[in-house]
C-alpha cells in the first residue's frame, strides 16, 4: 500500500510540475507575443490591415500623406528613430511610398544585425503593395546616406546660426556700448593703435513707426507738412474676365461697390534719414511716436 502510495504521488507530482512549467512557459509565450509590434511603414489610410494584429501591436510610423521626395531628412528621422530598437519578435509592414519602404528596411536591417522578417501575410492584406516596391538597394543606400547628411548639415547650420547670433549680439554690445563709452569716459573721439589701426564713433540713428503708433505717427507728418514721406497704395480684387474693370480709377471702383484696399507706410530708411536731418537741424521731434533712438557707434578703419 505504501509503495503504491509512494507511486500516485510521485505521478502527481510530475503531473502537477508538468502543468506548472507548461503554465508558466505558454503565459512567457504570451507575455512574449504582446511584446512583438508591427512597424507599418506608413498609416495606409483607406485599406484594412487588422489581420497584421495577429504577429504584434501595431506601430504606425509615418501619417497617411506624408511624401519623402517632399520632406526627406524629416521622414528618415522618423523612421530611424521608430526602428531603432526593431529586433528579431518585430515585423516590418511594407506599406505606403516606396521610398520610405527602402529606407525603413535599411534601418530595420541595422538594428538587427541584418536581419528582418516582413509579414508573410502582406500580399493578403495588400495584393498591390508588392509591385509598388521597386526601389533598389543601390537607391535605399543613396536615399538613406543623402538624407542624414542633409541632417547633419541642417544640424551644423542651425548651430552656426545661433553661434552668429551670440556673436552679433556680443559686436553690438562692443560697438554701440562698451568701445563708445569707454572713448567717451577718455575724453576722446578717435583713437590709434600702434599698426595703424584707426577706432572712431559716429552718431547712429534709429526710428520705427509700430502698427500701434501707426495712426498717430502719420497725424503728425500730415500735420507738419511732412505728408510726402508717406507712400500710398490702392488695391482692388477682381475676378475672372475683368480686366477691363481693373483699368478704372479708384472712386469709380468705391461707386461700383467693388472691394478696394488702401495700404500705408513710410519706407525705413526714408525715416531714419528724417528723424536724421530734423535733428540735426535742431527742430523738435515726437521721439516715442517715431521710437526714435540716438546713440554712439565706433568704427574700425584698418
Amino acid at each position: 500500500m505504501d509503495i503504491v502510495e509512494s507511486i500516485i504521488t510521485k505521478e502527481l507530482y510530475f503531473s502537477e510540475t508538468l502543468l506548472y512549467n507548461t503554465y508558466y512557459r505558454n503565459k512567457n509565450l504570451d507575455r512574449r507575443a504582446k511584446q512583438m509590434t508591427v512597424y507599418v511603414v506608413q498609416d495606409p489610410h483607406d485599406k484594412n490591415i487588422l489581420s497584421a494584429t495577429d504577429y504584434g501591436e501595431i506601430e504606425i510610423i509615418l501619417p497617411a500623406r506624408e511624401n519623402m521626395m517632399f520632406s526627406p531628412a524629416p521622414t528618415v528621422a522618423k523612421l530611424k528613430k521608430a526602428l531603432k530598437d526593431f529586433s528579431d519578435e518585430d515585423y516590418l509592414l511594407c506599406i505606403g511610398d516606396p521610398a520610405a519602404i527602402g529606407v525603413a528596411i535599411h534601418y530595420a536591417l541595422l538594428a538587427n544585425r541584418s536581419k528582418l522578417k516582413k509579414l508573410s501575410v502582406i500580399d493578403q492584406i495588400l495584393t498591390d503593395q508588392e509591385e509598388q516596391i521597386n526601389v533598389t538597394d543601390d537607391g535605399i543606400q543613396t536615399i538613406a546616406v543623402l538624407a542624414e547628411a542633409q541632417m547633419d548639415l541642417e544640424e551644423q547650420i542651425e548651430e552656426i546660426n545661433n553661434q552668429l547670433k551670440v556673436l552679433k549680439e556680443k559686436h553690438r554690445r562692443v560697438s554701440e556700448e562698451q568701445l563708445p563709452e569707454a572713448l567717451q569716459e577718455a575724453g576722446i573721439s578717435e583713437f590709434k593703435l600702434k599698426n595703424g589701426t584707426k577706432v572712431s564713433t559716429s552718431t547712429y540713428y534709429s526710428a520705427r513707426i509700430t502698427p500701434d503708433n501707426k495712426e498717430k505717427a502719420f497725424k503728425w507728418l500730415r500735420d507738419n507738412r511732412f505728408a510726402d514721406l508717406i507712400k500710398n497704395t490702392v488695391s482692388a480684387s477682381f475676378g475672372r474676365d475683368e480686366d477691363d474693370a481693373a483699368k478704372e480709377l479708384r472712386n469709380e471702383l468705391t461707386r461700383n461697390g467693388m472691394n478696394t484696399a488702401q495700404k500705408e507706410w513710410v519706407e525705413p530708411m526714408t525715416l531714419k534719414a528724417f528723424v536724421r536731418e530734423q535733428v540735426e537741424k535742431g527742430n523738435d521731434l515726437p521721439f516715442e511716436t517715431f521710437n526714435i533712438y540716438i546713440g554712439q557707434r565706433s568704427k574700425i578703419k584698418r
